[in-house]
C-alpha cells in the first residue's frame, strides 16, 4: 500500500493548479456512469409507448415507425432508458384512442345548435371514389 496518499491528494486538490484544471476538464468531458444507467418505470414506459402510438395515428405514419434504427438512435438520444415500441405495441393502442377521439367529437356536436356540414368527393389516381366530410363548428377551432 502507498503511503502518503492522502497528503499526496491533498497537495494535488489544493496547491496543484495543473491538477486541478486537468480534473474541472475531464469532469466536463465525461458523462457520469448513472446517466447511462437511468431506469424507467412500467407506468412511463406504457405512457411514453402510448403517446408514441397517438403521435403514429395523428400523423399517419406507419405503425412500424419506431423500429426504423435511426428513429431508435433518436428516442435513445433523448431518453436512454426508454426501447420504443414496436409496430404490434403501437397497434394494441388504437382501440383505446380510437374511443377517446370519438368521444371527444360526439362531445363536440353535441353542443352547437347547429353545424355546417360539407361534402366533398373525388376520385385518386386509380379512379377509386373519394369522399371527404367536413364539419364546422361555430366559435371552434379543430380537433388537434
Amino acid at each position: 500500500m502507498a503511503k502518503h496518499t492522502s497528503k499526496q491528494l491533498r497537495h494535488l486538490q489544493t496547491q496543484c493548479k495543473p491538477y486541478q484544471d486537468l480534473h474541472k476538464a475531464a469532469q466536463a468531458r465525461q458523462p457520469l456512469i448513472d446517466s447511462k444507467l437511468k431506469s424507467l418505470s412500467k407506468s412511463s414506459k406504457d405512457t411514453l409507448d402510448r403517446q408514441a402510438a397517438i403521435a403514429v395515428f395523428a400523423s399517419g405514419k406507419p405503425y412500424t415507425l419506431y423500429e426504423n434504427p435511426e428513429i431508435g438512435k433518436l428516442l435513445q438520444m433523448l431518453h436512454p432508458a426508454y426501447k420504443p415500441p414496436d409496430g404490434k405495441r403501437v397497434a394494441s393502442f388504437l382501440d383505446s384512442v380510437y374511443l377517446e377521439y370519438r368521444q371527444r367529437v360526439k362531445d363536440l356536436l353535441d353542443e352547437p345548435p347547429y353545424l355546417n356540414v360539407i361534402f366533398d368527393a373525388s376520385e385518386d389516381i386509380s379512379c377509386n371514389r373519394i369522399m371527404n366530410v367536413s364539419i364546422e363548428i361555430p366559435n371552434s377551432v379543430a380537433l388537434p
